[in-house]
């Protein structure tokens, strides 16, 4: 009995550790909800027919990218601190475009103009392909 409850004992210890170790910031916090309610957005607006789920997600993707906005990405950190505040302005220029291709997309979802929330989805697919590439940290 005492050799299980030492094995248990020190499992939940190295488990403990290492979910300490994958302590989200609050930076990737914010970016998962921004890909949960993205997921669902391109979902929802393959329906033409009712785009409501659709303005809710976009809702969603706005807030949370406001949230990551006021972030620095952890790749900032390891800059040099002559181009920390630079690349920081890029990644801050690069969320508001973000949020105005967001914007355009809430407005088309109003008016029900299911081919240009086609054509901003892709674009937000695009900024968000291009933004991981330049301001994520590699796993």
């Amino acid at each position: 009995m005492r050799k299980l409850f030492w094995i248990l004992l020190c499992s939940l210890t190295v488990i403990t550790a290492q979910a300490a170790e994958k302590a989200e910031t609050e930076l990737e916090t914010a970016m998962g909800k921004m890909n949960r309610a993205f997921r669902q957005l391109k979902k929802q607006t393959r329906d033409p027919v009712d785009f409501s789920g659709a303005l809710k997600s976009t809702s969603l993707l706005k807030e949370a990218s406001r949230e990551a906005a006021g972030h620095d990405p952890a790749l900032a950190a390891d800059k040099t601190p002559d181009s920390r505040p630079e690349f920081i302005a890029e990644y801050r220029e690069a969320m508001k475009e973000m949020l105005k291709t967001i914007d355009k997309l809430e407005e088309s979802l109003k008016v029900g103009d299911a081919a240009q929330a086609s054509k901003l989805v892709a674009k937000l697919s695009d900024l968000q392909k291009s933004g991981h590439k330049q301001f994520k940290k590699p796993d």
